[in-house]
């Protein structure tokens, strides 16, 4: 497997690394690319929406902004979503993939 497949949690460095089990990289990695994925779509659909009711050149640049910016604020909390899980249950020893908080799949927040 190439660098691309090394999971969020992992990136922390090879203490980190060790401290988690390959199932529970596997869960923590899976959440977040979930949680990614939700985001993305959501923020899709707003995209959809605000293309469709732009009437001339900058409502197009202003909704082209506005997902560039829904974007970066996605990529922000789901880093530090990561970083938060990863902190957590590398100290528990596990991980169950449940987690209470998906604040970093609204992306208008």
């Amino acid at each position: 497997m190439g660098a691309s497949s090394i999971p969020p949690a992992a990136a922390h460095g090879p203490d980190s690394r060790a401290a988690l089990k390959t199932n529970q990289q596997f869960k923590l990695r899976h959440h977040i690319e979930r949680l990614n994925h939700r985001g993305r779509m959501a923020i899709l659909k707003d995209a959809e929406t605000c293309l469709g009711g732009a009437s001339d050149i900058d409502g197009l640049l202003r909704c082209e902004q506005r997902e560039r910016q829904a974007r970066r604020t996605l990529r922000r909390k789901l880093r530090a979503r990561a970083s938060e899980l990863h902190q957590r249950y590398s100290q528990q020893g596990h991980f169950s993939g449940r987690t209470t908080a998906t604040a970093a799949a609204q992306p208008g927040e």
